[in-house]
């Protein structure tokens, strides 16, 4: 088919140089360099994403051209159709959509339904070619994809072999704590990291994998985790600028973030030459196949829940965090606060106005590292650590034989030193539930007889770090202040009922009683000093 659309300009065999095109003006730039300054405008995936979507919509366009008077008519489709076959084949695409084509046994309007939104495919097309939007483009597309929705919708509604819900399910919490255990026990220490982190983030897979540990920093009693570049933020100017907290739950090791995370960089030597906590060039890849794997291979574990292998993926954790905070429990934190926590826009006029504060997502922090609200005081449970007494010089040696990787990262070490410390609390545990040849259980810390002199001064308990100074927990919302207040007036209460039946029954015993000596006003003193403390 011969090409109408505009011509595209060929790309210079010599691209100039950066030292010619340093102080001219744009109008000097290459047009190859103006082109692949362009192409960073959307990632490859999003535009192997809209390739696809602009080739489903020209397989349709011509399985169904005889049943549509449109086609045939002029029009939307018309228009959008021709020009689309003319923009791919200029692109040397029209041999891939025919195979598209032929490869097709039944097209129907869910081909048009997909992850991708075919407005924006067919926005990119137009766009990357340099040929204008029509004026009609904006109106009538999404007035004809969205009932195209609604046929789809329509037919799934009749079809018994459909689903009813799109794309993958939110992860229930219950799962997500079965899958964490499993991937801890199995040993497969990165897929478990990706998997909790994702959780905690409430981040996208492909977020979690970018992570480095430039982007982690300590903080009061939890870590505060930076993503620089996400999908809906790709500037970072949204969210980037905005830390995620992220908690321990050392009552669950294997849903403990941190505990995660320290387990996988005592066991892998990572980050050694760009600071990288996953160094692998294709480590979603490689994740997103060995989470499939683990899905067939454990489907027992999903069917407990009422789920086959192909309803959840990556993405599901993203989904059931946010699901999990907002309607997991009865009293959670605020919707903006979650909107912040999952980067999702709120408009101009509440992103304006509504601004994040640390108090709302550290609420968040906790509530998905595992802590309920109604636990009480548990919920304030602060993060294994060294309290006085420690020798620092001991643990500094142990961080960097236990993390070797990241031993000459300076700005790094409060964070290590909580790992290590959050490894020590848990290393009777470690032993007991882990297999013998586990990595973790291998690891250099273990086999040095000096981390005894340390181990003993790890707490969880404790109000105090290692200097003495008070550690207080963040995100604690009221009511979790007023169940702490309920406990610790019950205790008392509790307490009381036995120190008064204790004296009165000394006092009986020494025959106060038969001698007269145990007046009214001796039982109201006797019960006023024991109250009085209380009050």
């Amino acid at each position: 088919m011969a090409s109408t659309g505009p011509s595209e300009p060929r790309p210079s065999e010599e691209p100039t140089p950066h030292s010619e095109l340093h102080g001219r003006g744009s109008e000097h730039l290459q047009p190859s360099l103006v082109r692949e300054i362009q192409r960073n405008s959307k990632s490859e995936k999003t535009r192997k994403g809209y390739l696809g979507m602009n080739k489903r919509f020209v397989a349709w366009a011509f399985a169904n051209y005889e049943n549509l008077p449109s086609l045939q008519s002029g029009g939307l489709i018309t228009e959008t159709w021709r020009t689309s076959l003319q923009l791919l084949d200029e692109k040397d695409r029209l041999a891939e959509m025919k195979d598209t084509l032929s490869s097709c046994e039944e097209l129907d309007n869910t081909m048009l339904i997909g992850k991708v939104n075919l407005e924006s495919a067919l926005k990119h097309l137009y766009r990357h070619a340099n040929v204008p939007l029509p004026e009609w483009f904006d109106e009538q597309v999404s007035e004809y994809t969205n009932a195209l929705r609604r046929v789809s919708a329509q037919e799934r509604g009749v079809d018994p072999n459909s689903t009813h819900e799109r794309g993958k399910m939110a992860l229930p919490y219950q799962l997500y704590c079965a899958i964490s255990k499993k991937l801890l026990v199995e040993g497969a220490l990165g897929a478990l990291l990706i998997h909790v982190f994702s959780w905690n983030l409430a981040a996208r897979a492909h977020s979690t994998c970018g992570l480095c540990l430039s982007h982690l920093q300590w903080e009061n009693d939890g870590l505060r985790v930076y993503i620089p570049h996400q999908k809906n933020d790709q500037d970072g100017e949204k969210q980037g600028r905005f830390p995620k907290h992220v908690y321990s739950y050392p009552s669950t090791p294997e849903i403990c973030p941190l505990f995660c995370l320290a387990a996988y960089l005592a066991c892998f030597e990572v980050g050694k030459e760009n600071n990288a906590i996953f160094p692998h060039a294709n480590i979603y890849a490689a994740h997103s196949a060995h989470m499939e794997r683990f899905k067939v291979k454990n489907k027992d574990i999903l069917q407990c829940y009422g789920l086959d292998p192909s309803d959840i993926g990556t993405h599901s954790n993203r989904k059931g965090a946010s699901t999990y905070v907002t309607s997991g429990i009865t009293d959670g934190p605020s919707m903006m606060s979650i909107c912040n926590r999952a980067g999702w826009d709120t408009g101009k006029v509440l992103g304006t106005y509504l601004r994040y504060e640390s108090a709302g997502d550290q609420y968040i922090g906790r509530i998905v590292a595992g802590h309920a609200p109604s636990s009480g005081s548990k919920f304030a449970q602060l993060p294994p650590h060294f309290i006085p007494g420690v020798d620092m010089t001991i643990a500094s040696r142990l961080a960097r034989l236990t993390f070797a990787a990241f031993g000459k990262t300076n700005t790094l070490d409060i964070v290590l030193e909580h790992l290590l410390a959050n490894l020590l609390y848990h290393e009777k545990w470690i032993h007991d539930n882990l297999p013998g040849n586990h990595p973790l259980r291998s690891i250099p810390l273990w086999r040095d007889s000096s981390r005894s002199c340390i181990a003993q001064f790890v707490s969880a308990e404790s109000t105090h770090d290692r200097c003495g100074n008070d550690l207080s927990p963040t995100g604690i919302p009221m009511n979790v202040h007023i169940l702490s207040h309920c406990e610790k007036a019950t205790s008392k209460l509790n307490t009381l009922k036995e120190d008064i039946r204790d004296v009165l029954l000394q006092c009986m015993q020494e025959r106060d009683f038969e001698c007269g000596n145990i007046t009214p006003a001796t039982i109201r003193s006797v019960v006023s000093d024991l109250v009085t403390p209380l009050m």
